[in-house]
């Protein structure tokens, strides 16, 4: 079975694509899987896992229709990190550091493509909090009121949006984009204090999947945009009812 973490299985999905439905215009990298333990206790298989489904599959998808979007100088990319790409949360240190990759990918191929003189060729970085999904089960914050739980649909929208005006980073709520600022002023210190106080710092001590079966990861694989929960981040085995081979 191919998977998004093959990048002979996203290249040969990608040509199928090609072949079958025509020009892609908008690409939308979606995948992830979380371990939800500290660093300590996360298998090196699962770590290469989150890596491979959050960041490296974004190249292989990037590597594969970006070249035809430079050839019509239209397109778009869409690249979804998180609020854990721009501040880190405990127990969180191979997610977090994997959508922080995604954070620089997505800005260094903006980088690569606005100075080659590409001006119909956009990218969007996401940067989401917490969404009600399978992903993070369990997980809470102390003030919701401040932070709260986002609705699929709301971050939808939000995405839409950006890809209509062609905006370079959105951040879902508005208020990621305060808590990020904060962290480039505030001493380490204080910043801790505010982590710490927000509740953040705990967030994951309620996840559910922490208890359940060690030996999986908990898995929200998502090739477009809705929820759904599996064990493994697949590619499509079917494209307008023909099999991919």
């Amino acid at each position: 079975m191919g998977t998004i973490q093959n990048h002979d299985s996203v290249f040969k999905a990608a040509q199928i694509v090609s072949r079958d439905i025509g020009d892609v215009t908008i690409v939308v990298n979606n995948a992830g899987v979380v371990i939800g333990r500290p660093l300590l206790e996360c298998p090196d298989d699962e770590i290469v896992k989150t890596f491979s489904v959050n960041l490296l599959a974004q190249f292989w998808t990037v590597k594969s229709f970006l070249p035809d979007m430079l050839r019509r100088n239209h397109g778009h990319i869409v690249n979804i990190s998180s609020s854990t790409g721009l501040v880190g949360l405990k127990n969180l240190t191979d997610y977090s550091s994997s959508k922080y990759g995604v954070v620089g990918f997505t800005e260094v191929l903006h980088y690569e493509i606005v100075f080659s003189g590409y001006t119909g060729v956009h990218t969007t970085l996401v940067c989401p909090a917490f969404v009600k999904s399978k992903l993070f089960d369990g997980c809470k914050y102390r003030f919701p009121a401040l932070l709260s739980p986002l609705e699929v649909d709301e971050c939808v929208d939000r995405i839409i949006h950006a890809v209509l005006t062609n905006q370079t980073v959105v951040c879902v709520p508005r208020a990621v984009y305060f808590y990020a600022a904060l962290k480039t002023v505030l001493p380490v210190t204080a910043m801790n204090a505010l982590i710490k106080f927000l509740g953040a710092a705990n967030f994951m001590d309620t996840f559910i999947g922490k208890d359940e079966d060690r030996s999986k990861l908990k898995t929200s694989d998502k090739t477009e945009l809705y929820d759904r929960k599996q064990d493994d981040a697949a590619m499509p085995q079917t494209l307008n009812g023909k099999k991919l081979q």
